[in-house]
């Protein structure tokens, strides 16, 4: 199966200057906070650690935990990207979690930190899915990247993808994106467009799922370095690299071709280059590819690119929960709700991982998949813990911004509210203390009733009300959600909750947005999620509420049912709650 049949390409236009993105013009490098550089939040230094496509070891995953619990909030934070944040650090604690990191192996640069943003299929070489293997291609880009000194100047959003062939990624809107579209070839993607440039693999050398290819990328400078591996594989796909012709960069390579993984990040490298090149030409401060005048195709033409770009058509599978079998092994995928992770619910993902591979894999949808186990038997203690282990579970494609208290520009406790609607869809069974259990998601300003129960399942109530600072009810309530769309259906738009216009975590698929409006919630859907669509979507719910939209106090109930009937939308709908 190949996710590009040429009937579902469609020829693109030449696009407009896009300096401009949803209002906002970008006049210098961009604040994403890094391990070393924290935001300031509302709750205290925010520290966000990059992990290229999503693999930490079972060692790593408890240093994060006890960096959590020591100096900060005892949580973690999953970003759309499988990057995890740590929340509430005091004065100084970046200094101590930068030792901690780079004890780990998670800070293996200073400068290049904020630039490591890579995805990968989650599920690469644990099913039969796939088409190649991405998984050894991680690292290769890594480190191609980190030996790259010019590619320190890229903003911490600017986005790789590697794909294996399932479309799972290369539907995230990466920058730059290796899709594989056959056994032995990646389709090289600028801002998710195809220009027809492809990247050989070579099956003797690529090996079979689960088999790293052979070979590794030698340190910038050294013969075969990064630059002369994109020169090489730049060659095998017809793309000039940077000096082509010029004797003293052509491929010097005695001892054969360099392997698949090196030959596919050099080019990854090669056009990160063209990125920064391009945009130093125009004299713009774009961050993305989308961001610079005509940005796809202009880094595609010094690239060597001469076909008009298509749209590649991607039917992405859905995020993956419970159990998967293959490579004589089982893999369990597990969805952290809201992507919000304690430090013990993290230890206990890395004492299940030491039953299997040893390793974790964050995924871009707010999961996580601990492969190389050899039963399911996991799963029980994984759900008590408070993680979801299905596609049937409330939490599933349900995610939030970070809300009130952490960021001050929200408008209320979005994650505490989100939970009242998972909850009233499925009541949770009290806890030892009493208090109704939502996965260390409810705040103390909103815990479930005072005695700590729920309606029995199916009860009809008085929905319950959210108000301007977003505490939750005094009673959870079912009835709302559970009788308007029962559990989640297949195919259902994910849903995200957030506190303003910033829309900030959105999926990069279409979406629907539950947006905090100060006097209740507006439902939104499905947003766009073409590049800057989230700010286009926000922008425009901004302008009907300036327009004289009502914007007042409404019940969950009431939002409830706006969020089952915009899930199943296909068309763009605005509504405003109680509307």
């Amino acid at each position: 199966m190949s996710p590009l049949p040429a009937s579902g390409h469609r020829t693109v236009p030449q696009a407009a200057p896009s300096s401009v993105l949803g209002g906002v013009v970008r006049t210098g490098p961009d604040a994403c906070p890094t391990a070393l550089q924290v935001h300031a939040a509302a709750d205290g230094g925010l520290a966000r650690v990059r992990i290229p496509g999503g693999v930490i070891t079972a060692g790593q995953a408890r240093v994060l935990a006890r960096a959590a619990r020591d100096l900060g909030d005892g949580h973690l934070d999953q970003t759309s990207r499988g990057n995890l944040q740590l929340r509430a650090l005091p004065p100084g604690a970046e200094a101590e979690l930068g030792v901690r990191l780079a004890d780990a192996g998670l800070l293996p640069s200073a400068t290049h930190e904020r630039a490591r943003n890579i995805v990968a299929s989650p599920l690469s070489g644990l099913d039969d899915a796939g088409l190649i293997d991405v998984r050894p291609l991680i690292d290769a880009l890594d480190t191609a990247l980190r030996a790259a000194p010019a590619l320190a100047a890229l903003s911490g959003r600017f986005l790789f993808a590697l794909d294996d062939g399932r479309g799972d990624t290369a539907s995230l809107g990466a920058d730059i994106c290796l899709a594989a579209t056959s056994r032995s070839t990646f389709t090289l993607l600028l801002g998710g467009l195809d220009f027809g440039l492809r990247v050989p693999v070579h099956p003797a050398d690529a090996g079979t799922p689960g088999t790293p290819p052979s070979g590794a990328l030698p340190p910038t400078g050294e013969a075969g370095g990064p630059a002369r591996a994109a020169a090489v594989s730049a060659d095998a796909v017809g793309v000039p690299a940077a000096g082509a012709g010029d004797p003293a960069h052509e491929p010097a390579i005695s001892a054969g071709r360099p392997a698949p993984d090196a030959m596919a990040a050099g080019i990854a490298v090669a056009a990160a280059e063209a990125f920064l090149a391009e945009r130093e030409a125009q004299g713009s401060a774009g961050w993305r590819m989308s961001e610079i005048d005509q940005g796809s195709q202009r880094v595609a033409a010094r690239l060597g690119a001469t076909a008009a770009a298509v749209v590649p058509a991607w039917e992405p599978p859905a995020p993956p929960a419970g159990a998967i079998s293959g490579s004589g092994a089982i893999a369990l995928a597990v969805i952290i709700p809201l992507g919000r992770i304690s430090a013990t619910q993290l230890e206990l993902l890395a004492d299940v991982a030491d039953s299997g591979a040893g390793e974790l894999r964050f995924t871009p949808w707010r999961g996580v998949v601990v492969p190389g186990l050899p039963d399911d038997s996991h799963l029980a203690a994984l759900a008590a813990a408070g993680l979801a282990v299905d596609d049937l579970s409330p939490w599933y494609g349900m995610t939030a911004c970070a809300g009130r208290p952490g960021c001050a520009k929200s408008r209320a406790d979005v994650r505490a509210d989100a939970t009242t609607v998972v909850l009233d869809l499925r009541p949770a069974a009290p806890s030892a203390s009493g208090m109704v259990s939502a996965s260390g998601m409810v705040s103390a300003s909103g815990m479930v009733s005072a005695s700590g129960t729920l309606p029995a399942p199916g009860t009809v109530s008085t929905p319950s009300t959210v108000s301007v600072s977003g505490r939750l009810p005094a009673s959870g309530t079912v009835s709302a959600l559970e009788a308007a769309a029962g559990r989640p259906v297949a195919g259902a738009l994910p849903v995200h909750w957030v506190g303003c216009e910033r829309g900030c975590g959105h999926p990069a698929t279409p979406w629907v947005r539950v947006l905090a409006t100060g006097d209740g919630y507006r439902v939104d859907g499905p947003a766009d999620a073409e590049p800057g669509g989230g700010a286009r979507a926000a922008a425009g719910a901004a302008t009907s509420a300036q327009a004289g939209a009502p914007a007042e106090t409404h019940d969950l109930g009431r939002v409830a049912e706006l969020i089952a009937a915009a899930r199943t939308s296909t068309t763009n709908t605005a509504q405003e709650t109680g509307a």
